[in-house]
């Protein structure tokens, strides 16, 4: 976990080319922030990340990510459908679902 290192070093490189105006960014707020669902006034302290996992080929890329202070099976199973959708659509084949042991992951499934 922690800071990934090599998405500055090619940020760095690749923004020496932009203009000014490129060059502005929004830092992650700290509160709740659902994406296309929408923002909360409260104050988020996890992210929910989904990733993909090569099953034969070692690769490790986050997809989607969502700050949130807690999340619902409800909401959970929304994203995730949104992440299974952009797979199918990029033509990769999900083989499984890999979730934390939290009770709202169970209702998910």
């Amino acid at each position: 976990m922690g800071m990934n290192a090599h998405v500055f070093i090619i940020l760095k490189d690749n923004i020496r080319t932009m203009s000014d105006k490129v060059r502005l960014f929004d830092c992650i707020g700290g509160f709740e922030n659902f994406g296309s669902h929408g923002w909360t006034s409260n104050i988020a302290h996890h992210a929910l990340v989904f990733m993909l996992c090569g099953v034969c080929k070692k690769l490790k890329q986050p997809v989607d990510f969502y700050m949130i202070r807690s999340t619902n099976g409800e909401t959970l199973v929304i994203v995730l459908m949104e992440v299974l959708d952009a797979c199918h659509n990029a033509v990769l084949v999900v083989v499984a679902n890999v979730f934390d042991t939290g009770a709202n992951s169970v209702k998910a499934l």
